[in-house]
């Protein structure tokens, strides 16, 4: 996705999310995505907008060898790490409010399934500030396949 001068260039994917949670509520959710993804030296940038209740939200996934940062802006202004082994304090804003939350007991892997297709998999347990309360263990797992290139 980095050409002979190490420029970042994006190349736009479609994208199949699918979230689940478990906690208190059971919820799966299919989403289908355009998008657009490059890399760095170090990083892989997935970036889509959502729309929740008819107000878009921007997301880039930002994913290291170890680690990952979710970012979202919008309706929804989301700060997010996911670091394995690690707990990590992350923020969420909405127009009721803006509170700190906590990340535990994470995974995250990619795998190349083709040349053209691979997938993410970024799994953790979120916790309210004070780790007082258990919001749900939250699995999203993401099949990005880039668009094939017209070499005319």
């Amino acid at each position: 996705m980095t050409n002979k001068n190490n420029e970042m260039k994006r190349q736009p994917v479609k994208i199949n999310l699918v979230t689940e949670i478990t906690g208190e509520q059971e919820e799966k959710v299919a989403q289908f995505f355009d998008g657009s993804v490059y890399e760095d030296e170090e990083n892989l940038y997935l970036r889509y907008n959502e729309y929740i209740n008819g107000n878009e939200v921007r997301t880039t996934i930002k994913l290291a060898a170890e680690q990952a940062l979710i970012i979202r802006r919008g309706a929804i202004n989301m700060n997010l790490p996911i670091i394995p082994e690690t707990t990590a304090v992350g923020t969420y804003e909405t127009s009721q409010g803006k509170m700190r939350m906590v990340t535990k007991r994470t995974l995250i892997h990619r795998k190349q399934v083709s040349d053209r297709i691979y997938q993410i998999e970024i799994r953790y347990e979120l916790y309210s500030e004070d780790e007082q309360y258990r919001m749900g263990v939250f699995k999203m797992k993401y099949r990005i396949e880039e668009e094939e290139k017209n070499e005319h």
